[in-house]
C-alpha cells in the first residue's frame, strides 16, 4: 500500500463528508440521512442491525429493570448497575454534580414528541457459559440484542459479549429534553471482527495518574476496545513499585509517580469488569536505561558514545532513554528472571510485552562486552541480542507467560518461542511478511495517535488486509492497536489527544471489512463525539463549526 496516496484519499473522503453535510443541513435532508436513523446512535457498527425508527418505547427509571436469569453472575450484576447509571444520569439536570463539561445527543427531539407506542420494563439477559469471568484473548464477545415492547432480551455465550451488548444498548436509550428515556425497537447480532482490539497508554514518558488510567479504560469499553497496552517502562522512567527489587523505584520521576501493587491490582480489576484485558510492558533489551539503571546501575550500559547525553538538559530525550540492559552480565539475569516472576503474578494476562525494538547495540561497542562475545564465540551484535532474548523469553515461558514483540524481533531473524505475537509499527509490508510467514501479528502502523497530522478518516481507513493475503494468512492478523505515545501527553491532556480518534481504529477492529463509508460513519462518529463527553470524556471536536444533534451544558463554541 502506498501511505500517502491513502492519506490523501482518506483527507478526500473527509472534504467529501463534510461538503455532503453541508449540503444536506443546508436542503433540509439532515433529518433523514444524517439525524433521524436511530442506528446513527451505534459505534461501532454492529455486525448486523435493523432499527425501527417508528417504533418508539419509552422507559422509565422507576419500572425499568435488568433481569439476568443466571444466578450469582456478579461481574454482570456490576455492570448493570453502571450502565443503569449512565442511562438514567444523562439529563442536564445533573450536568452540574459531574466533573466535567456535559453534553447530551439532541438529534431525536422533535422525532419522539408524542411518537412513543409502549414501554420497555425490563431487559431480560442470558449467558450459556458462566464460567469465563476473567477475558483473555479469544473469549467470545458475540451477543443478540432485541428491544421489543412485549418481549426485550439479551443474550450472550460469556458475560463478556454481555458486557458489549449492554454498551450498544445503552447507545440505543436517548434522553429527550425533558430528561426522560426512551428506545427504539431493535434486532442485533453482533460479533468482533478481530479479538485483539488495543489501546497503548505509556506512563514512562509522562506518569498517567491512576483516576485517568481507569478513565481511559471506560471509555474504551464504550467504543468496545478490549484491550490495554500499558507500556509501563522506558529509559525516562519506571514508575513500577515492585516488592522484590525495592529500588527500582528511584527510577520514577518521583516518589510520588509510582504505581504500587495495589493500584495495578485495582486497574486490572476495573478493567476486567469492563471487558478489557491489560497487557503490561517491560521494553527490553533496550528502552531500559537510565531508568533501570538508576536503583541498580548493574543493569544497564553506560553508552559513553552517547557524548550529547552527558548534558542534563538532555537527559529525558527519546535518544538518551534507549539505554540496553548488560547483556553480559549473569547478574542481570538472576535479577530479570525475580523480576519476571513478580510482573508475571502481578499482570494475571496471559500476555508479557517485553519489547525488543530499537535496540541500541552501539551502547555494547565496549572493551570487555567484545571480551565477552569472543569467549562465548560469537561475532555479532545479532547473535548477542539473541542469547539476551533466549534468557528473558525462557523466564517468561517459565512463568506461564506468552510474548508480545515488536517488529524489531521479527525483521532480525530472531528465534522466538511458540505462540509470540508480533506487532508490526512501521509498514503493511512487515505486517504481510509475518503473516504470510505462519506468526501472529498485531497491526499498529498507521494507528499512532501521537502523529497529530492523522485524522480520525485516516484512522478508520487504516485496513488489517490489504488485499494480498489468502484467508488462512489473514487469519494470523489477530487485530491491532492505537498507540498513544507519551513524549507530548500527560494526564492533562491524554484524552482530547486519543478520543474520539482510537474509536475510529475501534470500529475498523470490530465492524464488517465493508463497514467503510465515511458519509454514513460521519454523522454515527459526530454522536460517538458528543456521547463520550457526556459520559465524562472530554473528547476532542473533529471538526470546524457547532455540531448537530449534540447539545452542551456550557457554552463551548
Amino acid at each position: 500500500k502506498s501511505w500517502r496516496s491513502e492519506m490523501k484519499s482518506a483527507r478526500a473522503a473527509l472534504v467529501s463528508a463534510l461538503v455532503l453535510t453541508v449540503l444536506m443541513l443546508s436542503s433540509g435532508e439532515a433529518s433523514t440521512v444524517l439525524v433521524n436513523d436511530p442506528s446513527n446512535l451505534l459505534w461501532p457498527q454492529p455486525t448486523s442491525h435493523s432499527v425501527n425508527s417508528q417504533k418508539v418505547f419509552s422507559i422509565n427509571q422507576n419500572s425499568f429493570s435488568f433481569s439476568i436469569v443466571q444466578p450469582g453472575l456478579t461481574l454482570l450484576q456490576r455492570a448493570c448497575e453502571r450502565y443503569a447509571n449512565i442511562i438514567f444520569s444523562g439529563s442536564l439536570e445533573n450536568v452540574s454534580q459531574k466533573e466535567f463539561v456535559h453534553a447530551r445527543l439532541s438529534s431525536f427531539d422533535k422525532d419522539v414528541q408524542g411518537g412513543v407506542s409502549g414501554s420497555v420494563n425490563t431487559l431480560r439477559i442470558s449467558i450459556s457459559d458462566t464460567s469465563v469471568q476473567t477475558i483473555q484473548l479469544g473469549v467470545d464477545e458475540s451477543y443478540t440484542l432485541n428491544i421489543t415492547q412485549t418481549t426485550s432480551f439479551l443474550s450472550a455465550k460469556t458475560v463478556f459479549g454481555a458486557l458489549r451488548g449492554l454498551e450498544t444498548f445503552s447507545q440505543l436509550v436517548y434522553t429527550t429534553e425533558q430528561g426522560e428515556q426512551v428506545t427504539w425497537e431493535s434486532f442485533i447480532n453482533d460479533s468482533p471482527r478481530f479479538p485483539w482490539r488495543g489501546l497503548l497508554i505509556d506512563s514512562s514518558r509522562h506518569f498517567l495518574t491512576k483516576k485517568v488510567i481507569l478513565e481511559t479504560i471506560d471509555a474504551m469499553s464504550y467504543a468496545k476496545l478490549n484491550v490495554l497496552h500499558w507500556h509501563m517502562s522506558d529509559g525516562q522512567s519506571i514508575p513500577f513499585d515492585s516488592q522484590v527489587w525495592p529500588d527500582l523505584k528511584k527510577g520514577a520521576y518521583s516518589p510520588k509517580h509510582v504505581y504500587t501493587i495495589a493500584d495495578v491490582k485495582d486497574v486490572i480489576a476495573f478493567a476486567n469488569d469492563r471487558g478489557v484485558r491489560v497487557v503490561v510492558e517491560f521494553d527490553m533489551p533496550s528502552h531500559a536505561g537510565p531508568a533501570f539503571g538508576i536503583g541498580y546501575p548493574f543493569l544497564t550500559m553506560n553508552c559513553s558514545v552517547y557524548v550529547e547525553c552527558k548534558d542534563p538538559n538532555n537527559r529525558y530525550n527519546d535518544h538518551c532513554c534507549d539505554l540496553p540492559f548488560d547483556p553480559t552480565n549473569d547478574q542481570v539475569y538472576d535479577w530479570l528472571q525475580k523480576f519476571i516472576k513478580e510482573i508475571s503474578e502481578v499482570f494475571v494476562d496471559d500476555y508479557l510485552h517485553m519489547g525488543g525494538d530499537e535496540v541500541a547495540t552501539t551502547c555494547w561497542a565496549t572493551s570487555s562486552i567484545r571480551h565477552w562475545m569472543t569467549a562465548h564465540n560469537m561475532t555479532s551484535y545479532s547473535q548477542l541480542e539473541q542469547y539476551f532474548l533466549t534468557k528473558v523469553q525462557a523466564f517468561a515461558s517459565s512463568n506461564k507467560k506468552l510474548v508480545v514483540n515488536w517488529e524489531e524481533v521479527f525483521t532480525s531473524n530472531f528465534t522466538t518461542l511458540p505462540q509470540t505475537i508480533i506487532e508490526v509499527w512501521k509498514d503493511f509490508a512487515t505486517l504481510d511478511t509475518v503473516a504470510k510467514s505462519g506468526t501472529r501479528a498485531l497491526l499498529a502502523y498507521g494507528w499512532y495517535l501521537d502523529h497529530l497530522n492523522l485524522n480520525w478518516i485516516d484512522f478508520y481507513h487504516n485496513e488489517p488486509f490489504d488485499g494480498t493475503l489468502t484467508p488462512a494468512q489473514e487469519s494470523f492478523i489477530l487485530g491491532g492497536e492505537a498507540c498513544m505515545w507519551g513524549e507530548t501527553v500527560d494526564s492533562v491532556n491524554i484524552h482530547g489527544r486519543v478520543w474520539p480518534r482510537a474509536a475510529a481504529a475501534a470500529e475498523r477492529l470490530w465492524s464488517p471489512k465493508d463497514v467503510t463509508d465515511v458519509s454514513l460513519a460521519f454523522p454515527r462518529f459526530q454522536n460517538l463525539r458528543c456521547r463520550l463527553v457526556s459520559r465524562g470524556i472530554p473528547a476532542s471536536p473533529f471538526h470546524p463549526g457547532p455540531e448537530p444533534g449534540c447539545v452542551y451544558s456550557s457554552d463551548l463554541l
